[in-house]
C-alpha cells in the first residue's frame, strides 16, 4: 500500500512539475523568440552597435525602421539565395529578411528576433537538406551578433 502511495504520488508530483514548466517556461513567446535584455546602455547605443555588428558579421543592414521613440526594427540578412526560399516556402518571407526588433520595455533595453528552428523543422521537407541548413546557419550568425552586442 506504501509503494502505491510513493508511485501515486511521484506521478502526481512529475505531472504538476510539467505543468509549471510549460506554464512558466514553454511559453509561445520563448518558444519563437531570441529576446536578450541589454544591461546598462541605451537603446540609441544598443541600435548602432548592433548596425555595426551585424554588417561586421556580413549579414548586412537592408533597412532600419523606427516604429516609435521606444521601438526600431532592423531587417537584416539580405541574402543572394532568398528567391530560391521564396518560391519553395512562401511564408518564410517573414524570417528573411531577418527581422530584429529593438525596444524599451519597462526602463530596461531588449533586443529580440524570431527562431528559426521551429520553422525550418515544419518546413524541412520543401526546403530540402542544403537550404535549411544554410538558414540555421544564417540565423546562428544573426543570433551570434545580437548576443555579442548584448554582453558588451
Amino acid at each position: 500500500m506504501k509503494a502505491l502511495l510513493f508511485l501515486f504520488g511521484g506521478l502526481v508530483f512529475t505531472l504538476l512539475f510539467l505543468l509549471g514548466v510549460k506554464h512558466f517556461y514553454a511559453t509561445p513567446e520563448r518558444i519563437l523568440f531570441f529576446t536578450v535584455e541589454v544591461e546598462g546602455r541605451e537603446k540609441e547605443e544598443v541600435l548602432e552597435e548592433l548596425i555595426d555588428k551585424l554588417r561586421e558579421k556580413g549579414l548586412g543592414v537592408i533597412e532600419v525602421v523606427d516604429i516609435s521613440e521606444d521601438y526600431t526594427l532592423i531587417l537584416s540578412c539580405d541574402v543572394p539565395w532568398k528567391e530560391e526560399l521564396f518560391s519553395k516556402v512562401p511564408s518564410l518571407s517573414s524570417l528573411v529578411p531577418c527581422p530584429v526588433a529593438i525596444y524599451r520595455y519597462k526602463g530596461k533595453v531588449y533586443i529580440t528576433a524570431p527562431k528559426e528552428i521551429y520553422f525550418v523543422q515544419s518546413h524541412g521537407e520543401k526546403l530540402g537538406q542544403a537550404l535549411s541548413d544554410t538558414l540555421t546557419r544564417l540565423y546562428q550568425a544573426l543570433m551570434i551578433a545580437i548576443g555579442e552586442v548584448a554582453v558588451r
